[in-house]
């Protein structure tokens, strides 16, 4: 399912989550990969990036605005570059939707979807993300 955001709009992650049609176990929950900092669902990608703040799980990156339509960001701890999910968020093929939060409490913001301009392969991989628009 492809959802329709807006751009610059909160939205809360269960809400995303909703949206994009991702199911709920026999609890009502969903856990795993959907509460970390990216995922891929069916056909497109979804990255919750904090800038200029800790993660809930204590990780502080450096992610941060370049201009109005970039982000600088550094995936998750432990990505390679030989690793498929990132081999896969540098592909100009893939969808990839940002959306980011500046306070930890609040909730985030649809950046837009995008693109990798550039990338550093060091550990964990930095990637410059441009909004593109609808692809």
């Amino acid at each position: 399912m492809t959802a329709n955001f807006q751009l610059n709009k909160k939205y809360k992650r269960g809400d995303i989550l909703d949206l994009i049609g991702v199911p709920k176990d026999e609890n009502g929950r969903r856990g795993g990969v959907y509460t970390t900092g990216y995922f891929k669902f069916e056909n497109a990608y979804y990255l919750f990036v904090n800038i200029g703040i800790e993660g809930r799980t204590g990780h502080d990156y450096d992610n941060k605005f370049l201009s109005d339509d970039e982000i600088y960001w550094f995936a998750k701890s432990n990505a390679k570059m030989g690793q498929s999910q990132i081999q896969e968020l540098l592909n100009p093929k893939t969808s990839i939707n940002l959306f980011y939060r500046e306070d930890n409490r609040d909730d985030f913001t649809y950046f837009g979807k995008v693109k990798a301009i550039s990338y550093q392969d060091m550990k964990p991989v930095q990637i410059t993300w441009r909004i593109v628009g609808d692809i």
